[in-house]
């Protein structure tokens, strides 16, 4: 069986920060998705109504896609955080307890 196609990667330093064109409720979404859905069978959604649009995470959008500042910032708010929240303590320089 022989198969071909196309196949393109742009990488992307710089993303630009840019505002949601809408923010709904997620019950508000799942309603609207399904309502979408409705006789549409072959819908899916990927996100943007328009495929020249990148798709990349609330999370990259937003400048934060340093692995070092997610270390060094992110990181040990979410330890601080999570060890309020389960009573207990987690060492960050114990590989086993940092995966």
């Amino acid at each position: 069986m022989q198969t071909h196609g196309q196949f393109k990667l742009t990488r992307r330093e710089a993303l630009i920060a840019r505002q949601p064109d809408h923010v709904m409720r997620w019950r508000d979404f799942r309603t609207w998705a399904l309502d979408e859905l409705q006789g549409k069978s072959t819908l899916i959604f990927r996100g943007h109504n328009s495929a020249e649009h990148s798709l990349v995470t609330s999370f990259h959008r937003t400048g934060r896609r340093n692995l070092l500042r997610y270390d060094t910032e992110d990181v040990p708010r979410l330890r601080r955080q999570m060890e309020v929240a389960l009573n207990t303590t987690f060492n960050l320089l114990d590989p086993l307890e940092y995966v």
